[in-house]
């Protein structure tokens, strides 16, 4: 090969290189800008201290940089083997050094926006993920890293979607030697041995509508199907608690006794005229305020009528005989509470008759008891009959055959000092309480300002061990029901450095500041974030725990409503034949002063009774409810509100998927 033949090759050589840079020399600057202005060229140098990917990046910056440099002395390269190559035929006249630049500008003219346009785009790309992109990514890296520790402090915005109320039957999950509460979380069934819940107090605290009424039908339907006696006081008139009673009497033959303590129902109570002497005078006296309270004032005319009274109670029992007993006597202060009391019919049956509480116990009876939360006169008389209830089933302990179970809805306003006592030594006559009522702060804000609130609430939450809390919205029974819990201690990140770069953009550095931090094992954002029917239950020598409750559902509520309806129509009818007759307008020859002499005195001057005397007349508990049961095994008496109680329950929905519109 001789000189020309190799001027030709590199000719030919040239001539590709020239037109490789025709078509790609631009693009290959544009794309090498882009990732630079894109990866930004710092740093350049390696460090001990670079990750991984920041190696990377920094070799990705070289190979970015001797590109560009290639690419810039690649037309020298191109211009001195232009040169070396004489003109040929093909391409005649003189190579200069003009006509390559020459070509070159015309190249740079029709190709310069490419490598402009991409370090624009380079710089625009880095900007929005430094600023947006790489936050988010910290984010979650930091979501998704694998931590030492998982523990993080409660949080209300977490709490309050975590909850939601349950669909289940209650039934299902009785068990004979247990008490079924409700489920927890994992749906699993929470239970109280029998022996700890006979020989407990249970609470069951929460604002309306959100859930005790529930638990404490589930509670009192065990209660009866196990055989135990059954007490119900229910001053709100619960359109749904009695259905549940009487389904459960029904299907297991248990009597049941529906006792009203107003006039706007069937059924009376003589509520100091059971049990002994002293024990009927004591709830007399705590009923009209006059125990001592060591005030020399007030006690001196409260000891002078307390005479009169013992003097009179010996021989009187009934309210209406113990008036006229007094009606002459100096006992203002109590006339003024008789004349009261009398007035209500419910309140005095004649003597003998009415309802027994200490028969109802030897019977093994389920009594639903209706008050009236805005009657005094009922109010009182309803804290008369849980004293008596408390003295009778103390009195008759060894005579009953079965254990006892008392449940009173809205506690803050019937609790009295023999109730407290109660409390902490009713396991010794077989008896325990179920105590529903909205609030802590409604212990300390009692009606009656003769009890010392302190002692009162003290005594109801150290004697009752099982508590069923629904917290609501209220802030102080959250953090009580959460320091019952107990503590945990959490590992948590104490403090966690972010890097803020120069276009604005927040990154999480790569540590974290880890320290320990003691919390309520049920915080108080939990608790506050429960919806209706989501409680937090406490037992002994057990975790407290998030329990659901659910509706015990009844069949038919017809039956109860026509049972008690038929009742109604018998007192009616009864009431009736004892009432006189209206004496007629005398007609001619007969209606002489002589004949209306003779009359009273056969009647023994008898006038028509006043609505306060008609109570003397009102149907007992024997002429309500036969000897023997009735063809449904259960006995009944009384209930308020008769005529409109086919509507409410009716509205309500009860029928075989069971009530869900109530507390």
């Amino acid at each position: 090969m001789n000189g020309m033949d190799i001027l030709a090759w590199i000719d030919g050589v040239n001539v590709q290189i020239m037109q490789f840079t025709i078509l790609f020399w631009w693009p290959i600057l544009a794309t090498l800008v882009f990732m630079g202005s894109l990866f930004r060229m710092v740093p350049f140098q390696m460090h001990h201290t670079h990750s991984f990917t920041q190696v990377l990046l920094i070799y990705l910056r070289k190979t970015i940089f001797w590109g560009v440099v290639v690419l810039l002395v690649y037309p020298l390269v191109m211009l001195f083997l232009y040169l070396m190559v004489p003109a040929t035929p093909a391409e005649p006249g003189a190579r200069s050094a003009s006509v390559f630049r020459q070509w070159l500008v015309s190249l740079a003219r029709e190709n310069w926006t490419l490598p402009v346009n991409a370090l624009a785009l380079g710089i625009v790309l880095n900007l929005l993920c430094s600023r947006y992109l790489s936050p988010l990514w910290s984010a979650l890296m930091r979501k998704i890293r694998v931590r030492q520790f998982y523990d993080v402090p409660s949080d209300i915005r977490k709490e309050t979607a975590r909850f939601k109320a349950k669909q289940f039957v209650p039934k299902r999950y009785y068990k004979k030697d247990q008490t079924f509460i409700g489920l927890d979380e994992a749906n699993r069934p929470i239970h109280v041995p029998l022996d700890t819940w006979r020989e407990t107090n249970m609470q069951i605290i929460g604002p309306t509508r959100f859930g005790k009424g529930v638990i404490l039908g589930t509670l009192m339907d065990q209660a009866i199907r196990r055989g135990d006696s059954l007490m119900y006081i229910d001053p709100k008139d619960d359109t749904f608690a009695p259905h549940i009673l009487y389904q459960a009497c029904k299907e297991t033959g248990r009597p049941f006794y529906y006792l009203t303590l107003h006039d706007h129902g069937v059924g009376a109570w003589a509520p100091f005229a059971g049990g002994e002497l002293r024990d009927g005078l004591n709830r007399l006296e705590l009923s009209f305020g006059l125990e001592l309270t060591g005030e020399a004032g007030s006690d001196f005319y409260k000891s002078q009528e307390r005479r009169l009274l013992e003097r009179a109670f010996a021989e009187h029992r009934n309210i209406q005989d113990l008036y006229g007993a007094l009606e002459e006597t100096e006992a203002r202060r109590i006339l003024a509470e008789l004349t009261q009391w009398r007035a209500l019919r419910s309140l005095c049956p004649s003597a003998g008759e009415g309802f027994d509480v200490a028969r109802a116990l030897q019977e093994d009876a389920v009594v639903y008891v209706q008050g009236h939360l805005f009657d005094s006169v009922v109010k009182a008389a309803t804290k008369a009959f849980i004293v008596e209830l408390i003295q009778e089933s103390r009195r008759l302990a060894r005579e009953r055959n079965t254990h006892l179970t008392v449940a009173v809805d809205e506690v803050s306003f019937l609790t009295s000092k023999p109730l407290a006592q109660a409390l902490a030594t009713s396991v010794g006559f077989q008896c325990n309480f179920i105590l529903a009522y909205q609030s802590q702060n409604d212990l300390l804000n009692l009606e009656d300002r003769s009890l010392n609130p302190r002692y009162i609430y003290q005594s109801i939450n150290v004697n009752s061990q099982l508590k069923a809390v629904y917290a609501g919205a209220d802030q102080e029974t959250a953090e009580w029901a959460a320091s019952l819990s107990g503590t945990i201690v959490k590992d948590i990140t104490k403090m966690e450095r972010t890097e803020i770069n120069e276009t604005g953009g927040e990154s999480f550095e790569k540590q974290r500041m880890l320290g320990s931090q003691e919390e309520p094992y049920i915080h108080p954002n939990q608790i506050l974030s429960l919806p209706p029917r989501v409680f937090v239950f406490f037992q002994p020598a057990q975790l407290a725990a998030i329990g659901f409750c659910a509706h015990v559902r009844v069949k038919d509520d017809r039956e109860l409503n026509g049972h008690l309806a038929a009742e109604a129509q018998r007192e009616a009818a009864v009431t009736a034949a004892e009432e006189p007759e209206p004496v007629q307008e005398a007609g001619p020859g007969v209606g002489s002063p002589a004949l209306f002499e003779d009359m009273g005195k056969e009647t023994g001057s008898r006038t028509p009774p006043s609505p306060s005397e008609r109570g003397k007349e009102r149907v007992s508990l024997e002429k309500l409810s036969p000897k023997e049961p009735d063809a449904d095994g259960v006995h009944l008496i009384g209930l308020a509100h008769l005529t409109d109680l086919d509507d409410e329950t009716s509205s309500l929905g009860i029928g075989d998927e069971g009530l869900h519109d109530h507390e």
